[in-house]
């Protein structure tokens, strides 16, 4: 069953109450006291004026706001000093919320009357996977619906014809000029509004996407910028080199998902003498692959380019040359991707690594590498000689054990000797003959 858009906006709220940080409560307790004393005398003016007064939408907007900060500065109180957090304030407070979600719902029910197909928008969908909820703290639920919707992930330059259609109550989406909907009103909508609806493309869709890759009008490239960090420092580059990766493909790819070898034209790695921003890499990237295009491929057809770079998607194409390279092509659009959707271009700038140096920094280099390939070969061989002398010492201690060991028994058997004879002595003169004496 659909949720009502103001229980939806009920539990935003208090997902943004739960949201606030808890600070150290040390010091703070009388402020605090006075702080909810204030509180108990504005909630009941705050509920009235929300829920009774008949006010102007910009004194409804005003009251608003300051009953969304008092219930974050009770949510604050309570993660700091839940004592001082009485029922009948909480069930006061509750009810303020609930106020709070009502006048939301009304607004955006204005919104959805007003806007094509605005009653279809499903506002639980469209705010799932987002932070977008607490945007609500300093706006309205409609301005946030509006940003979700019209908030757009690409920028072109030249002949675009990729804008798309709905009806009011069709299931499909369409192209301009759609075939198969003779009759009915098209309505401009964009991406974001198509998935949340959960519409299928018409035949009219389908038909493009299957005219384009007969004419071999499109090509898709992927790219992703990187920022190296290097054990050394050499001619004042600060330890840091950058480059960009980019995958180019035949078609007109709608993500990473669809890339092949068989529609792989390029894949490369170049160097870009930017080493801190990584937008300025991002446009650096579109530019030299508009080049590759057209003068390595003599392609002047459309291009989408898919980066993670936000910054780079929406300026692009301002004040840089690459508004005069996009002018070479029938569209160029830049398209953003989330970098979990950039994986193949992203591994492939972690993987490989290019850089332009002056030709002394390249000798420097060399020299360095010549040093350490001489001290590896000269560490193997004092590993060599030591693993020689090890097994030499082993020797002498077995032979000198040996020598050890035989010195004990020689030693033993000279013990065992010297006892025998002082046997043999004691027993001759044990039997030595009596002599007799002369008188």
């Amino acid at each position: 069953m659909t949720r009502s858009d103001e229980d939806i906006i009920y539990e935003l709220l208090l997902k943004l109450g739960n949201s606030v940080k808890a600070t150290k409560a040390k010091g703070k307790l009388k402020s605090d006291t006075e702080y909810i004393q204030s509180l108990r005398g504005r909630i009941d003016s705050e509920i009235y004026y929300l829920e009774d007064a008949n006010l102007l939408q910009s004194e409804l907007n005003k009251y608003m706001c300051k009953s969304k900060n008092d219930f974050m500065l009770y949510n604050a109180i309570k993660k700091r000093h839940p004592d001082l957090i009485k029922p009948n304030l909480a069930r006061r407070i509750d009810r303020l919320v609930h106020a709070i979600a009502k006048q939301e719902a009304i607004i955006l029910q204005k919104f959805r009357i007003q806007e094509p197909s605005g009653n279809r928008i499903d506002l639980e969908d469209l705010l799932a996977g987002t932070n977008s909820y607490k945007k609500i703290l300093t706006c309205n639920i409609v301005q946030v619906v509006k940003e979700l919707l019209y908030d757009s992930t690409s920028t072109a330059v030249g002949n675009i014809q990729n804008e798309l259609y709905i009806t009011e109550t069709g299931k499909k989406y369409h192209i301009k000029d759609c075939p198969y909907c003779k009759g009915k009103q098209l309505i401009i909508a964009p991406m974001k509004m198509i998935k949340n609806l959960n519409l299928d493309p018409c035949k009219c869709v389908n038909d493009r996407a299957e005219r384009t890759k007969k004419e071999d009008s499109y090509r898709t490239i992927f790219i992703d910028e990187s920022i190296h960090n290097v054990s050394w420092d050499l001619a004042g580059y600060g330890g840091r080199f950058s480059s960009f990766s980019y995958i180019v493909c035949r078609g007109n790819l709608a993500n990473e998902s669809e890339i092949t070898e068989e529609n792989t034209l390029a894949i490369d790695v170049e160097y870009t003498q930017e080493r801190y921003r990584t937008d300025s890499i991002a446009k650096n990237a579109i530019g030299a692959t508009m080049i590759l295009l057209a003068f390595e491929y003599n392609f002047k057809g459309n291009v989408k380019i898919f980066t993670d770079n936000l910054g780079a998607m929406k300026s692009w194409h301002i004040g840089t040359k690459n508004e005069k390279l996009a002018q070479m092509f029938e569209s160029v659009t830049v398209q953003f991707v989330p970098r979990t959707e950039n994986k193949k271009a992203d591994q492939l700038g972690r993987t490989q690594m290019c850089l332009k140096l002056p030709m002394p920094i390249y000798k420097q280099i060399g020299d360095i590498l010549k040093d350490y390939t001489e001290l590896k070969q000269e560490n193997e061989r004092l590993k060599e000689k030591e693993r020689e002398l090890e097994d030499f010492l082993n020797i002498e201690r077995e032979h000198s054990l040996k020598l050890s060991h035989e010195n004990n028994r020689i030693k033993n058997m000279s013990m065992i000797s010297l006892i025998i004879e002082r046997i043999k002595y004691l027993f001759q003169k044990e039997h030595l003959p009596v002599m007799a004496v002369d008188e």
